[in-house]
């Protein structure tokens, strides 16, 4: 799931502020991501963690954490909302960013 991710670059009807769209500097940077992203959705491995897999979420400090796993797989995306790059787990998250990754079994943290 990503949060308003239909309102990216898509303006409401009469009222300014209906459905305003989020507005995010390097626009294009995170549309292209968000695309990469999306495209694992057709992935034979991945793609059923991602449709159908048990969702959990959280806030670490800056960022917001997104897991979702579907028998032994697991997958995360970590996002950086902020104008600085933040650390999570040892990997940095560049500002106003995002990483995605697969990890091990239950349990085992990546």
């Amino acid at each position: 799931m990503i949060y308003a991710g239909d309102e990216l670059g898509l303006w409401g009807a009469d009222d300014p502020e209906n459905r305003k769209p989020v507005v995010w500097p390097g626009d294009e940077a995170l549309t292209a991501g968000s695309a990469d992203v999306l495209t694992l959705r057709q992935d034979a491995e991945l793609g059923p963690v991602l449709r159908f897999g048990a969702a959990r979420w959280w806030a670490d400090g800056e960022v917001l954490v997104v897991e979702r796993q579907l028998g032994p797989t697991r997958v995360r995306l970590v996002a950086n909302p902020t104008a600085e790059s933040v650390e999570f787990k040892g990997q940095t998250i560049p500002p106003l960013s995002f990483r995605f990754s697969q990890l091990g079994e239950t349990g085992a943290d990546g």
